[in-house]
């Protein structure tokens, strides 16, 4: 009776572990407490028939721990995950690529290699300008309706194409199948509304811009401008003036500044002449 108790629950324990990944210290001592017991029935209680007590009160007393092990991957399966997966990003964040490798390995021996993995990996490879390994990631994505494939994409696509009208066409296309999916992104319909601007097609353009800063937190300066500089371009420099004057005062970035200077004089000029 001890042996198979303690074979029972030495099995249970392992389970546990390497199936359930659930509970896994307790799991490993409660496996190793099985183990001695089982052990012990060969070297000890067998031939002291006095002392199988202590056999059969540690067949019980691992079997009821055995029984207080949850039946589901908590905090192995999610817990250490994450804490892996927060180490790795952080070494990739900060460019030590070799120290990130150890780390990535340790997260596909466990966890089998996910997109999570991929876009990290992929991230890397554009930093290190490398688009061919950065399309290798991309491209294995499983799931390429996610944000994180989307955005990988932009990248790789920045890296690919040199050429401004290239790169502008390749990455329209990328975003107009991105709010497919992703409606309330308010990057992928700003970056949208922007290329659809150089495309001289500013309805459309100025829609998603608005959608873009409706799911925004905060006021965006470049979308005001652009929604400003579309209006300018169609001629109404009233409504154009308007926005491009709230643009400047939320924008910080000198480049685009400097553009919103540029189109507010072209919209003075005009209502001048």
């Amino acid at each position: 009776m001890i042996l198979i108790f303690s074979t029972a629950v030495f099995v249970t324990a392992l389970l546990a572990v390497f199936v359930f990944h659930s509970a896994v210290l307790p799991s490993l001592i409660i496996a190793a407490a099985a183990a001695a017991t089982g052990i012990g029935e060969f070297l000890i209680f067998r031939r002291k028939p006095k002392l199988r007590v202590f056999g059969i009160l540690a067949c019980f007393v691992t079997a009821g721990a055995a029984a207080l092990i949850p039946a589901r991957a908590a905090p192995f399966g999610s817990e250490d995950y994450g804490r892996l997966y927060a180490d790795y990003a952080s070494l990739i964040e900060r460019g030590k690529y070799d120290k990130a490798a150890a780390a990535r390995q340790t997260l596909e021996e466990k966890y089998g290699m996910n997109d999570d993995i991929r876009f990290l990996e992929g991230v890397a490879a554009v930093a290190r300008k490398d688009v061919n390994k950065a399309e290798e990631y991309a491209n294995g994505f499983s799931d390429k309706s996610s944000l994180s494939y989307f955005s990988l994409c932009a990248e790789t696509i920045k890296l690919r194409y040199p050429d401004i009208n290239d790169c502008r066409k390749a990455l329209r296309e990328l975003y107009e199948n991105a709010v497919k999916y992703h409606q309330t992104w308010s990057e992928a319909q700003k970056q949208l509304g922007i290329l659809m601007f150089y495309d001289k097609e500013y309805d459309a353009a100025r829609y998603h811009l608005i959608t873009a800063a409706e799911n925004k937190d905060e006021q965006d300066g470049e979308i005001l401008y652009y929604m400003g500089a579309s209006f300018v371009e169609q001629g109404d420099n009233e409504k154009g003036l308007a926005l491009l004057s709230e643009a400047y005062a939320y924008e910080t970035d000198e480049t685009v500044k400097n553009a919103i200077v540029w189109y507010a004089d072209q919209a003075g000029l005009e209502g001048e002449s």
